[in-house]
């Protein structure tokens, strides 16, 4: 007598699916804004333009492989169904060292936010540590109870996040937005200056020029989310 297949609940909505990418993506573009603006200067919306076209293409090649292989793993079942188990073994452990890094970058960040509000916090490097700390713990324990508790969470965070957002958005655009100054911004290619902490490899291109291809990758790197909605591809209703 043969076993029986052993299957995850399918315990998450489309839009729980949504949040678990949008999250990721707008809490690395939180961080990275600012990185963003401060190397391409005026023309920081281009930047991410161009992050935002491969980000979709991406995306359209996570959708036919989750399609596919419907499967929780994400980049290492995609990988040792493409090559073989060493591909698929490799994947797997860099997605969970990217994993790591993330949860320490956005634990430390959130606890930076939150800082606006319990002033005194900022004061000591420990506090905040421990702040972030205790947010992992938090979320670590609301993913031990299930994923369907967790998503709901994920869902109404998300859910504030696009209403706040979007009134920004609105408010801003209406209220205080110049064409005249912003075209006049965007024609600043990059910012004109060599910054600290950049290997200036180009001898022959100018420093705003490098700049520029700097803040894209670093548009690139803050559009990430995909994988995490690959990695529930088998919790996640059909």
């Amino acid at each position: 007598m043969g076993e029986e297949e052993q299957t995850l609940k399918r315990d998450v909505g489309w839009y729980g699916s949504f949040s678990m990418g949008y999250a990721d993506v707008g809490a690395d573009v939180f961080i990275a804004l600012g990185l963003v603006a401060l190397y391409a200067g005026g023309r920081a919306p281009l930047a991410f333009l161009v992050a935002a076209i491969t980000y979709v293409s991406t995306g359209l090649a996570y959708a036919e492989l989750a399609t596919t292989y419907p499967y929780a793993g994400g980049a290492h079942i995609y990988s040792m169904k493409a090559f073989n188990d060493l591909a698929g073994f490799v994947a797997g452990w860099a997605v969970m060292l990217d994993y790591t890094v993330d949860i320490a970058l956005f634990s430390l960040a959130s606890a930076g936010y939150l800082t606006f509000f319990f002033p005194s916090i900022a004061s000591s490097n420990e506090k905040v540590g421990l702040l972030a700390a205790s947010l992992v713990i938090i979320l670590l324990l609301l993913n031990i109870v299930g994923i369907r508790l967790s998503s709901l969470l994920n869902e109404v965070l998300v859910g504030l996040g696009i209403v706040v957002q979007s009134i920004i958005l609105i408010l801003s655009l209406t209220l205080n937005f110049n064409w005249g100054f912003f075209v006049q911004q965007v024609l600043n290619f990059g910012v004109d200056k060599p910054q600290p902490g950049i290997e200036y490899f180009l001898p022959n291109v100018h420093f705003s020029l490098q700049n520029f291809i700097y803040a894209m990758t670093i548009a690139m790197s803050s559009f990430i989310g995909i994988e995490s909605i690959a990695q529930a591809a088998e919790e996640t209703r059909k």
